[in-house]
């Protein structure tokens, strides 16, 4: 009942986060809308074009070439086409509408679920707007629910468009892991209403790392740290606070611990932190706790961790701690360059990082900087990983 109460208390603070941005929705739809139809002939008439094709096709061939003895098969037809085309342009919408609005993102503050949302809203516009054909159609071909006339009948399509619209736009939030192989198929992971982002593979590629999302009272958060077989079952979660963020899991070499980012979203203003967690489930460990502390690596041997650093005051630096918190050490500490994003090479002697919009390479204890990438203007580079080997 806990448990029930709480997503309740959830999807109530989510929906009313959307609602205080309501006006920003109401501009997202009405400027996609326009984008959509600018400069189109015939405008909104290319958007029933394709379901109308497509339902002359399907009635010469299912009511007049195999003969489904179905009444009314045109009306049959898009009663089941359109709602479908919807919920598929909608929810193919709202997967792609965080990265579509990406600059806009990293503008402005505002609740991340008014992206899907809006997308899915200007998807049901267009919807609604079908019923322009569908409602003559129906009047052509006389077709009210048996007993009752086309009036009464139509009154039971306003609550099934609302389902639909809330059951579309429950899963057009959700963000899941897919798995690509090389020159094949792809397999999504994880399925249902929760999020999960940022998968890691184990060493031994037998298990995924991920971060599962939630609602809390301000907003959307991406909290607990849940580890799972490559085909999505036996979940397990191995780190779940409550109002808190946690990001970046890294798996140790021996894959017995996993390392992460974690701060306290419930409104203190505190830094992230990275913690270490057993893989296996158990009590987390705190293993950086001044300033700001993010991007986690594991050196090849276990022995060290390192990490981004920066206080409020002046640019990132990179540094490296043991897990049990002892020798915290900086690897670069020049306050008037940015660095961040370390990766660990394979044999453990040198970290690419990102600096100045490029990449570089250093060695642990600070010496022989060197820079990877260079020469191109206007491109920015961050998140280096090395070949193994």
């Amino acid at each position: 009942m806990h448990d029930v109460v709480r997503d309740r208390a959830r999807w109530a603070a989510a929906w009313a986060s959307v609602w205080a941005y309501r006006d920003l929705v109401r501009h997202l739809v009405g400027r996609d809308l326009r984008h959509k139809y600018k400069g189109s002939t015939f405008g909104f008439a290319w958007s029933l074009a394709n379901p109308l094709l497509l339902a002359a096709i399907y009635t010469l061939a299912f009511a007049y070439i195999v003969r489904v003895p179905v009444p009314r098969f045109p009306l049959y037809l898009l009663s089941g086409l359109l709602p479908w085309t919807f919920f598929a342009a909608g929810l193919a919408a709202a997967t792609s509408s965080v990265v579509d609005g990406a600059p806009l993102v990293r503008k402005v503050a505002f609740p991340r679920l008014v992206l899907p949302i809006a997308a899915i809203a200007t998807q049901a516009a267009q919807f609604v707007l079908t019923f322009v054909v569908v409602i003559p159609i129906a009047a052509a071909l006389s077709a009210p629910t048996p007993g009752l006339g086309l009036g009464a009948s139509a009154l039971a399509v306003g609550p099934a468009v609302v389902l639909q619209l809330a059951f579309t736009a429950g899963n057009g939030h959700s963000a899941h892991v897919f798995i690509k192989r090389l020159g094949g198929g792809v397999r999504q992971v994880t399925h249902g209403a929760d999020s999960f982002t940022a998968a890691t593979w184990s060493p031994d590629g037998r298990q995924l790392a991920a971060i599962r999302g939630h609602w809390a009272s301000n907003g959307f958060h991406y909290d607990s740290v849940v580890v799972m077989r490559t085909d999505g079952s036996h979940k397990r979660t191995v780190f779940a606070p409550d109002q808190l963020s946690s990001w970046d899991p890294a798996w140790s070499p021996d894959g017995r611990w996993i390392a992460f980012n974690h701060t306290d979203i419930g409104g203190t203003g505190a830094d992230p932190n990275i913690y270490i967690v057993p893989a296996a489930g158990g009590e987390a460990q705190l293993v950086t706790d001044v300033g700001s502390q993010e991007h986690p690596d594991w050196s090849p041997d276990g022995g060290l961790i390192a990490y981004t650093f920066g206080l409020e005051l002046g640019p990132d630096d990179i540094r490296v701690v043991r897990p049990d918190r002892s020798g915290d050490a900086p690897v670069t500490d020049d306050l008037s360059i940015p660095d961040g994003w370390p990766a660990w090479a394979p044999s453990g002697r040198r970290l690419a990082i990102a600096r100045l919009g490029h990449i570089w390479t250093i060695a642990p204890d600070g010496s022989a900087l060197r820079q990877v990438t260079k020469g191109r203007s206007g491109v920015s580079d961050w998140d280096p990983n090395w070949q193994p080997g």
